[in-house]
């Protein structure tokens, strides 16, 4: 938002995290998604008309103060088919912890938000591949620098490539049965 600012975001794009939720994930029918209505409006939007497509119930559960996280997870179903986290509330580490517990005494899938949180017990995350994002933010300087394009001209982008992490362990404590299909896409298997 800033008019001589670009880069690339460090967000996937809501349809690219729900074709991965839709392919390890494929009886999931009800689903929570914690979100920031202030920050990322757009992708809850994004997530409901891949919901309303797939005939799939979203439970959202709004957060703008990690503060309220606890009582928002107290209140949360314990019927859910999985949890969705989304970039925009500041997870502190407590709120982390609080998710892994629910996820872990309900038998519901965490979907984190990136390697760290599969590490931590998460079934999986998307997440970056550092190395390209360098590259990507980079072509974008030389677009500047050399050719003297205005930066507020560069749309920002979205990451090109995403790492796919599962915890092997979750799965098998979740008792999930992960597609065949998709393991050969995984591309780091943390237990």
């Amino acid at each position: 938002n800033h008019a001589n600012a670009t880069g690339v975001s460090l967000n996937f794009p809501a349809e690219q995290q729900w074709l991965w939720l839709r392919r390890l994930l494929p009886d999931a029918k009800h689903i929570a998604v914690i979100y920031n209505p202030l920050t990322n409006i757009d992708q809850w939007m994004a997530f409901q008309q891949q919901a309303q497509a797939s005939n799939i119930e979203l439970t959202p559960v709004p957060i703008t103060r990690i503060e309220d996280f606890a009582t928002l997870l107290q209140g949360l179903n314990t019927q859910l088919d999985a949890v969705l986290t989304l970039q925009g509330p500041t997870y502190n580490e407590a709120a982390i912890r609080e998710l892994l517990l629910y996820s872990f005494r309900n038998r519901v899938p965490l979907i984190g938000l990136s390697a760290q949180w599969v590490k931590a017990g998460a079934l999986y995350a998307l997440d970056w591949d550092y190395q390209d994002l360098g590259i990507q933010a980079a072509e974008q300087a030389i677009e500047i620098i050399k050719n003297k394009t205005m930066p507020q001209s560069l749309t920002l982008q979205i990451p090109r490539k995403a790492k796919l992490v599962l915890n092997s362990q979750t799965v098998e404590y979740m008792k999930l049965d992960i597609p065949e299909a998709w393991l050969s896409e995984v591309t780091e298997v943390l237990q």
